[in-house]
């Protein structure tokens, strides 16, 4: 099943950037909520911001941890939600591990990085300003011995 969308542009000091940035649902018990996230295959986490935490109360883990981001450490706790992307005829829905920082927000976007990724052939064709996920063939075996 593909999965298709466009690069987002936006304006980033004086020029205008292309980011590879997907339009997604996130649920959690009874709300739901429709995000815009950028795909990172540099993170190994998917990423929240404390406000969408806020939005869905979502529990967090009671171990904090440590990761590295691109410019500084930081502490996060962990914490699961659904993803979901859309298709005409079949939408992708999986429960996904979070993590949120402790302190302080990092960054104000919401990341899928290698975790949410792992599960798709990724295509990004800057050119056309095209973004296509592929799921992987190994991911829908695997999801048909389970039915």
């Amino acid at each position: 099943m593909d999965y298709k969308f466009k690069f987002k542009k936006e304006r980033m000091e004086n020029t205008w950037v292309k980011r590879p940035k997907i339009d997604a649902y996130l649920h959690y018990k009874d709300k739901s909520r429709k995000i815009l996230a950028i795909l990172d295959s540099g993170s190994d986490l998917n990423y929240l911001p404390q406000e969408i935490v806020e939005y869905f109360e979502l529990p967090l883990s009671k171990e904090e941890f440590t990761a590295q981001g691109a410019e500084q450490e930081f502490a996060y706790k962990t914490s699961k939600i659904y993803v979901k992307l859309n298709h005409p005829h079949k939408s992708y829905r999986k429960l996904i591990t979070v993590m949120i920082p402790v302190k302080h927000a990092i960054h104000k976007d919401i990341i899928f990085g290698t975790d949410f990724l792992k599960e798709f052939i990724v295509t990004l064709d800057y050119p056309k300003e095209n973004i296509k996920l592929t799921e992987s063939q190994k991911f829908n075996k695997k999801e048909k011995r389970l039915h």
